[in-house]
């Protein structure tokens, strides 16, 4: 019965400190898939950011760009109205350019300026 046990425990010893390559092939495959998913999510979520941007403007019959750089989403503006009184000196539209940029915080306590 020793022989048994002492066989038994150079089985399970043969293993000690050794990474089977199947192991390591899973754990790459596994960190590639949750890197994936990840930043797939966090591209919709810039994507979904941009796409609301570009729908205020239509809303509010302005024309423009919304570009997104990293977490920051910049949208410049451009609205040509017409004039009520300058009208009378010859001067029928006005445009007007504005440009601004936003990007996520968390835990604010105030606005920045």
């Amino acid at each position: 019965m020793t022989g048994q046990w002492s066989e038994l425990g150079r089985w399970w010893r043969a293993d000690d400190g050794r990474v089977t390559a199947f192991v390591a092939v899973v754990a790459v495959a596994l960190i590639a898939m949750i890197g994936l998913t990840v930043d797939a999510g966090l591209a919709l979520a810039t994507k979904v950011n941009e796409a609301a941007a570009t729908a205020f403007l239509d809303q509010a019959d302005a024309q423009g760009t919304v570009t997104v750089a990293g977490d920051t989403v910049s949208v410049v503006v451009t609205a040509t109205r017409r004039t009520q009184l300058l009208d009378l000196f010859g001067i029928e539209s006005l445009t007007v350019t504005g440009e601004g940029s936003a990007h996520p915080q968390r835990g604010v306590d105030g606005i920045d300026p």
